[in-house]
């Protein structure tokens, strides 16, 4: 699964939206806990070595100077690790007693407090933090304690602090690519179903795990969706192959019988010109009917023909063998370009989409002109490609002319229904293809986009003429397009 796709979803950055506010909160408690421990500590601190001074002072007060040093000397030996320094001194530094050879230098900050550092039994330096007492006597006292404990409680915390985040960082990034592998695992599955549905397999459903969660509960209604509408379009073909029925017949007997009716000699010329008129009328409405019969058979996915192996150049051969000639009664030159590659899909229906392209481009053209069957390899996709030097289309309305029954301005005073490309784009979107419409400058290009496959034989020699099934496949008249 690609990891750019996966850091895009909705559900990893949502996980990354909860990971900030998770380490916002831990950075903001773990915060709150270093200056509350810090404060507690040196609270502590401050309040014992407080504490030592007043208890110095009143025992100066009460005993003298030989009280304090007893003091001193019994507080000292019951203090080995040195945690406590001592050291009383006279007005010009001299020590009288005390856990230090001499006053250290040190630093007196604005709230009385005198902080040094003094050297450990390795030699480390050590903080201390301290009170000097000044006697009666002009002695001073200094008494200290180390700061150590508390400097590890800071680091302590500071690594806990960072612990903190790293883990939650990890945390987030893991339980977000957990959480849109799934989710996007889902989603991927019911963009896969919804997309074999568009191509025409209406009776595929959306996958449902049995666990009720909101995707299956989604899949559940969308596949009532697809039920009910798949039970509408079967109502839809249903009236459809009874109107097939019960217009297409009637049509083809006042078609025959009009056709009968041109053959009598005893009619006017007037009159057997105006019965081929409306045979030819008659033509057209059968033609229409049977392009729009066979549109929304390929569009709800009942075109039941075999899918083979197509030899595209062979098809391309056919269809400009058949149509070179139509183009020669019309003064239009219809060239076929090297063609070779193999797609997929129904031989009849392709060769339906190309006729009807061809019979556009040669409706189309001015007398004179040229009309181009090529076809190009673009990797994945093998292009056809036909060219006209006709009116073209205007951008505008490239889009529109594939709908049914529109017909460009351009073009209203040549017959036609309005239906050829519309059966071309159902075809090529059938194949999982496309249509796309060009400039030509003049005229219109047509590409017919087919998703290619591999053929491990040479290239297939074209067919000498056309098979009974690609005749079968051609436009009747006004059928191809509008």
């Amino acid at each position: 699964m690609n990891p750019l796709r996966l850091i895009r979803t909705s559900t990893f950055q949502l996980a990354w939206w909860y990971m900030g506010i998770f380490g916002s909160s831990a950075m903001i408690l773990v915060g709150y806990i270093y200056w509350e421990t810090n404060g507690y500590l040196e609270q502590q601190t401050n309040a014992t070595i407080s504490a030592e001074i007043r208890g110095l002072t009143e025992q100066f007060r009460q005993t003298g100077g030989p009280g304090v040093e007893a003091v001193i000397r019994d507080r000292i030996a019951r203090d080995p690790d040195r945690s406590t320094l001592y050291l009383l001194v006279t007005a010009d530094q001299r020590p009288v007693l005390g856990n230090m050879s001499a006053w250290p230098a040190g630093e007196l900050d604005a709230n009385g407090w005198y902080h040094f550092t003094q050297p450990d039994r390795n030699g480390q330096a050590v903080p201390f933090q301290g009170q000097i007492l000044q006697t009666s006597e002009g002695h001073r006292l200094l008494v200290a304690k180390e700061q150590a404990t508390l400097a590890a409680t800071r680091q302590l915390i500071n690594r806990v602090y960072i612990l903190t985040l790293v883990i939650g960082l990890l945390l987030a990034l893991f339980g977000g690519i957990v959480m849109s592998s799934s989710v996007t695992r889902r989603v991927d599955a019911i963009n896969r179903t919804s997309r074999e549905i568009m191509a025409g397999r209406l009776q595929r459903r959306m996958p449902v795990r049995g666990i009720n969660d909101e995707f299956d509960q989604l899949a559940d209604n969308l596949n009532a969706m697809l039920d009910r509408i798949d039970s509408l379009i079967d109502s839809v073909r249903a009236v459809t192959d009874n109107i097939a029925h019960d217009l297409r017949t009637p049509l083809t007997r006042l078609r025959g019988r009009l056709e009968n009716l041109a053959l009598y000699p005893d009619i006017s010329e007037t009159v057997r010109n105006e019965l081929n008129a409306t045979i030819t009328d008659a033509d057209h409405l059968l033609a229409t009917f049977r392009a729009l019969l066979r549109i929304a058979r390929i569009e709800s996915g009942t075109h039941d023909e075999a899918w083979t192996d197509i030899d595209l150049g062979a098809l391309l051969h056919d269809a400009w063998e058949l149509y070179h000639a139509v183009g020669e009664e019309k003064e239009i030159a219809v060239h076929l370009g090297p063609a070779a590659g193999h797609v997929r899909g129904d031989r009849d229906l392709i060769f339906q989409a190309v006729s009807n392209l061809l019979d556009n481009a040669i409706k189309y053209s001015p007398p004179g002109s040229d009309v181009r069957l090529e076809m190009h390899d673009e990797g994945d996709v093998l292009t056809i490609t036909v060219s006209d030097q006709g009116p073209g289309v205007p951008e505008s309305e490239r889009g529109k002319v594939l709908d049914r029954f529109y017909r460009t301005a351009t073009v209203t005073g040549i017959p036609g229904s309005g239906l050829g490309l519309s059966l071309v784009n159902a075809i090529a979107r059938h194949h999982g293809g496309q249509l796309i419409l060009a400039d030509n400058a003049p005229g219109l290009r047509v590409l017919l986009e087919l998703p290619k496959t591999d053929s491990t034989g040479p290239a297939a020699v074209p067919d000498a003429g056309l098979t009974r099934k690609s005749r079968k496949a051609l436009p009747l008249p006004g059928e191809a397009h509008g």
